[in-house]
């Protein structure tokens, strides 16, 4: 397979290294990995097309009938977001999936949500809204610029409000090949503590607080 040089999709800078993981296998892949900000993605060549992406989210068990999938969520608004949770009078949740369970979970809760999703429920009316809160879980592993993503939604964001996502942690090339969450051919996104402050940096959030495995909250 021939390693090209590409730029961070997110920081954009051409510090980039490309690697291969299951050299030799029927599963072998390119990824890039970013010097300047940590930040790994998939080459372009490995990216599923819109169509074939949204075929695998079929066979996700998504449901408000999965009790571990709605006490991931619960355990995310405990750990990550309780206070802003609490105060929250208009909420977004990003990407939402065709069931959109966590929004339902924080209506139970009694909090006015709107859903936006873009195989699934898309609602360019949030467009012209502003939110205290905006969550997004499990989502942008799957955005190829992600940057793009935290600019809009930035926008969306009243002054003081948070954006709080979940996503796993990468820790590092060295460990990338044996890491279970690149395995799902949807995710081509990958960050860490770094890429996270690079982002924060390029958009004028602020870095609020994580636990560096699985989720960040900006505020702006």
């Amino acid at each position: 397979m021939q390693k090209t040089m590409n730029p961070c999709r997110l920081c954009n800078s051409k510090k980039t290294d490309a690697f291969i993981t299951d050299k030799g296998t029927k599963r072998e892949k390119l990824y890039h990995h970013c010097r300047e900000c940590d930040f790994i993605f998939t080459d372009e060549r490995f990216i599923l097309s819109p169509d074939e992406e949204e075929k695998r989210y079929v066979h996700h068990n998504n449901t408000i009938e999965n009790e571990g999938y709605v006490m991931m969520f619960k355990n995310f608004i405990k750990t990550a977001i309780a206070n802003e949770f609490l105060t929250a009078e208009k909420i977004l949740d990003f990407g939402c999936g065709p069931s959109p369970v966590f929004a339902e979970i924080m209506r139970q809760n009694g909090k006015t949500v709107d859903i936006f999703d873009p195989f699934y429920h898309k609602n360019d009316d949030i467009f012209n809204k502003a939110y205290d809160l905006i969550t997004s879980t499990e989502v942008f592993e799957h955005v190829k610029y992600p940057l793009v993503s935290f600019q809009s939604l930035y926008k969306l964001i009243k002054t003081g409000g948070t954006l709080a996502i979940m996503t796993k942690f990468h820790s590092g090339i060295q460990d990338f090949e044996n890491w279970w969450y690149r395995r799902d051919v949807t995710h081509i996104s990958f960050f860490n503590t770094k890429t996270v402050q690079k982002v924060a940096e390029l958009t004028n959030f602020k870095r609020l607080r994580s636990d560096e495995t699985s989720f960040f909250v900006l505020q702006k």
